[in-house]
């Protein structure tokens, strides 16, 4: 769940490095903060993803790309249970990472869109997902926004956990803070 944050993250930070450089331009050093939330039959939790860096690259297109990766124990509701059940559910020892990849990203279009594509790979399986994109802040030197979307568990093959009868909803939302700034 935390992992889709970062997802959401990876893809707000592509947003924001695009609009601080042109291609030919060094890449764009960017930071993600990630919060989910999701609810259950007994009540809703939220958790949160330990801060992650990453690089974004042009092209000489004048798009851009970057891969951020997740560290799946990064991840935590501070609910030490529930925590270990997630792990279980992302199958954290065979898949440590949860990657979200930018490529081709043109930031006039998401810009201007508010919507922001990329692959989002958890546990091992690989989805298409579209971010919402919303208050950019731009200056000369960097960029922030927020890039939030919303994981079904199912999609990725995930078993929500559950005991007796609590069970998590497929649902995830996902909040990310993208912070991009010129190197």
């Amino acid at each position: 769940m935390a992992s889709r944050c970062m997802v959401i993250a990876t893809a707000a930070l592509v947003l924001a490095l695009s609009g601080l450089a042109v291609a030919g331009e060094p890449a764009v050093q960017g930071t993600v903060t990630a919060r989910f939330a999701a609810s259950s039959t007994l009540h809703g939790f939220s958790g949160t993803a330990a801060p992650v860096s990453f690089v974004l690259e042009p092209s000489p297109t004048g798009s851009w790309g970057a891969v951020v990766e997740l560290p799946v124990s990064g991840l935590t509701t501070h609910n030490a249970w529930r925590d270990k059940n997630m792990r279980v559910m992302l199958d954290a020892e065979a898949h440590p990472t949860i990657r979200a990849t930018f490529a081709d990203v043109a930031p006039d279009t998401v810009r201007a869109s508010g919507r922001l594509p990329f692959r989002l790979a958890i546990a091992g399986v690989d989805r298409e997902m579209t971010a919402d994109v919303s208050g950019w802040q731009q200056t000369a030197e960097k960029v922030e926004f927020e890039a939030a979307f919303v994981v079904s568990l199912a999609a990725f093959g995930l078993e929500a956990p559950g005991a007796l009868f609590m069970r998590v909803d497929d649902s995830v939302k996902v909040a990310t803070h993208l912070t991009l700034v010129r190197r």
